[in-house]
């Protein structure tokens, strides 16, 4: 049985994300409810009383590899357009590039050993995309800096990174927001982020297909998954649950 706080998180993010797209620019609720994950996670972490080893300039959890809904990668792409001069924003976009090639066709289990920095991170390991993160970003606080940094380096962490207190109604909080929008119709698929947001600063149609509605990005994009799993039955079947209980 899901636990009550888990529970509450989940639906209470799904009813705000959701009353906010009936009347609002869908692209300027993907913004708030990115800040309203972030700010349960911080509410989450004040109630475990857990002390966080997370700290500036730490990034071992930040890797190349991330899954991200559409909205969240057009956010970081406005975000970029819009803050960085076009001589700051190359070298950026030429990492962007070189990310996604690293992780375009190939398998779930080949991702799952590429080993690389996030693209976005600067010269002092700090995320120059920060108020526009991602969801998984946000709900990530690590108890042991060291137990990230082993897993960082491939070996087994003496303990586990991660409070389930604070990681549990985290990811709850974050299947709400991303919930709201596949309900409201919207692009449901999972991306990597790279791989989509190297599409989305190519191809500024992007936002427009996310706006009507329709895949924001190409299939080569989606995450990969295991042998067995389709993205577009469960995708399917989850539009199906959401709109039945919706009614």
């Amino acid at each position: 049985m899901t636990p009550p706080l888990n529970q509450a998180a989940y639906h209470s993010t799904f009813r705000a994300v959701s009353n906010a797209l009936a009347t609002t620019d869908p692209i300027v609720v993907a913004a708030a409810a990115l800040r309203y994950v972030g700010e349960s996670v911080d509410g989450f972490h004040q109630l475990s009383g857990a002390t966080v080893d997370c700290r500036a300039g730490c990034s071992f959890c930040c890797w190349l590899r991330i899954d991200v809904r559409a909205h969240e990668v057009l956010l970081i792409a406005r975000h970029l357009r819009a803050e960085s001069r076009s001589a700051q924003l190359a070298p950026t976009r030429d990492r962007i590039t070189q990310a996604a090639a690293r992780v375009t066709n190939i398998t779930y289990a080949q991702r799952h050993t590429v080993h690389q920095p996030c693209a976005l991170l600067d010269h002092a390991g700090c995320c120059t995309v920060y108020d526009v993160r991602p969801a998984a970003c946000r709900r990530y606080l690590s108890v042991s800096v060291d137990a990230c940094e082993a897993i960082w380096q491939g070996e087994p962490p003496a303990s586990e990174p991660e409070n389930p207190a604070i990681a549990e109604p985290g990811r709850f909080a974050a299947s709400g927001a991303h919930n709201a929008f596949l309900a409201a119709g919207y692009d449901g698929y999972s991306y990597d982020l790279m791989a989509a947001l190297a599409e989305a600063m190519d191809d500024p149609e992007c936002e427009a297909r996310w706006r009507l509605k329709q895949p924001a990005f190409s299939e080569k994009s989606r995450s990969t998954v295991p042998d067995g799993f389709s993205q577009e039955e469960a995708v399917a079947r989850l539009y199906a649950e959401l709109t039945a209980a919706s009614s």
